[in-house]
């Protein structure tokens, strides 16, 4: 990571190379700040400029041996710790396993959220750092640089530390052996021990600003502007939350495609489209089927409120509106139960690990029985 590649922040990389320059790094910090925010992407920039063997004034120089490897996160003097799921089958007590995955990961996404590793890891299992793995930060601080310069250790989610690990580390926050430096990168200052705290150093990162968050979403994903300043809109400071925004928004479009299809041949009844998204339907495995009917059920849902509690209230975007003008008609406030049960019956089957074909044709054809009583009354 390079500072030119952290968005925003620009005073703190600023302060940052200032005590660098002049030989005022403390040997432990704590970048602190909101998730999202930049305060990993930030202290990564700024262990990689002391081990750049050519730093610049405002950068790390990116050609040497050095900034070859931290491109790849892979320096030997450049060590992590962090949360991971504990495991008795394999047994699992430290982060040895999982050392490539997390660096993969950072590489792909600097700002990764404790929640998206959790997720990652173990399907979304609560994390910790043990006091095993904090035995293993103590080796690895005690062994000589490899560069013969300075030695970091980054600690990313310190509030994972078990009282056990955090006890652990208190010496060597406190003494560490010569050039090292103990980096921790926490959200919140809650979880951690008040001896933790009186031996680091703060780095305060604010949330970014909405310019900010929509300028990196324009240049480094290539959203439209208008639709990257209405993501950051809504980000509160936080670029992964910007991220996850419009993630969401994808998935909303394609799962509102699907929708329409589905209902669109229900109504003509044509079973050849309705078994084509039968596949569909399975290929997007068990948490993506739920996904979709849960859409579904939030889509019809949202059609009464457009048919009798005005559009506004339908919380739809331009179109989803358009198509509940088209179906809305079809949903009464007396049938939508109707409807509702054949959803949630879907969703629990899913649970119950059901046939996806089959389980999807059976609810194509109650829809297929639901609008033809519908047009029967219409035409009546």
């Amino acid at each position: 990571m390079k500072f030119n590649s952290v968005i925003g922040l620009g005073p703190k990389k600023k302060q940052l190379i200032k005590t660098v320059n002049d030989g005022h790094v403390s040997h432990a910090l704590m970048f602190h700040g909101p998730e999202g925010g930049g305060n990993f992407p930030l202290a990564l920039a700024f262990a990689s400029y002391i081990l750049c063997e050519n730093p610049g004034e405002d950068d790390r120089c990116g050609q040497c041996p050095a900034c070859k490897q931290l491109d790849k996160l892979s320096h030997p003097d450049l060590h992590f710790s962090f949360p991971f799921v504990k495991s008795s089958s394999p047994k699992i007590e430290t982060t040895e396993r999982h050392q490539r995955e997390f660096a993969e990961t950072v590489l792909k996404n600097p700002y990764l959220t404790l929640a998206e590793w959790e997720l990652q890891l173990a399907g979304g299992k609560k994390s910790i750092i043990t006091a095993e793995e904090a035995n293993n930060i103590v080796k690895a601080l005690s062994l000589k640089s490899f560069s013969r310069g300075y030695k970091f250790m980054v600690i990313w989610m310190p509030e994972k530390l078990n009282i056990a690990a955090s006890n652990k580390l208190l010496k060597t926050l406190e003494e560490p052996t010569d050039r090292t430096i103990i980096i921790l990168v926490c959200n919140s200052t809650e979880g951690l021990l008040p001896t933790i705290l009186s031996r680091v150093q703060e780095v305060r990162c604010d949330a970014l600003s909405e310019g900010e968050i929509a300028e990196a979403l324009t240049v480094r994903d290539g959203v439209a502007w208008n639709d990257a300043e209405s993501y950051a809109a809504r980000a509160e400071g936080s670029y992964s939350k910007a991220r996850r925004l419009m993630g969401e928004d994808e998935q909303r479009s394609a799962n509102l495609e699907m929708f329409v299809g589905w209902m669109r041949h229900c109504f003509k009844v044509s079973f050849t489209e309705i078994f084509k998204l039968a596949d569909a339907f399975a290929k997007l495995g068990k948490d993506g089927q739920q996904q979709f009917i849960d859409y579904a059920l939030e889509y019809i849902h949202g059609s009464v409120l457009h048919e009798f509690a005005g559009r506004e209230n339908a919380l739809f975007d331009a179109k989803e509106a358009a198509f509940a003008a088209k179906f809305a008609p079809y949903i009464t406030a007396g049938e939508i139960g109707r409807l509702h049960d054949v959803l949630s019956e879907g969703h629990y089957l899913v649970e119950r690990n059901a046939n996806a074909n089959l389980l999807f044709t059976h609810m194509s054809l109650e829809l297929i029985r639901y609008f033809a009583a519908r047009k029967a009354g219409h035409n009546a």
